[in-house]
């Protein structure tokens, strides 16, 4: 029986087992804490063991949620993308059909893949578009010329190509 004893004990404290660390606190700071009432009874380590648990799971949780929201933007990201580019291939199948000259189409289905709004805009200016004329492509104003995207100018220049290789 006593050595059942002795082993419960040794086994119970084995899982208590605690690293020792030493840490430096001002001055002041420890003499406010040795004035407390009943210092002597406060386990200073377990306070600073629930500040330190409590430090590593905030940055755990900030971590996690990072990654999260990391994740759920790029899902977001991924939509908002395909949309917008869907939108641009409507609006660039729209003006080919509609709107556009053969010279027009031409000069846009020269365009490569990964054009940008940038390049849309100058060629199309060449072929004598204002702001307004171009703005207007993406259902937008003249003002509002920097909210086009990429994406949509990219997919502009798609739409333009499948009526150009439809004729």
């Amino acid at each position: 029986m006593r050595i059942l004893g002795a082993y419960a004990f040794v086994m119970r404290n084995m899982e208590m087992w605690m690293a020792n660390m030493n840490i430096s606190i001002a001055d002041k700071l420890k003499e406010r804490m040795d004035k407390l009432k009943g210092s002597a009874s406060v386990n200073w380590s377990r306070v600073a063991a629930q500040a330190f648990d409590l430090e590593v799971r905030s940055r755990t949780l900030e971590v996690t949620e990072m990654a999260e929201a990391i994740e759920r933007l790029r899902a977001k990201r991924e939509q908002y993308e395909q949309k917008v580019r869907a939108d641009g291939v409507e609006a660039g199948k729209t003006w080919a059909l509609q709107k556009a000259d053969w010279e027009d189409i031409v000069a846009v289905v020269a365009m490569s893949d990964d054009a940008s709004v940038n390049d849309l805009y100058r060629v199309l200016s060449d072929q004598g578009f204002g702001k307004e004329d171009f703005a207007s492509l993406f259902g937008r104003e003249a003002h509002q010329i920097g909210l086009i995207s990429d994406e949509e100018a990219q997919g502009f220049v798609e739409g333009v190509k499948l009526v150009h290789d439809e004729v």
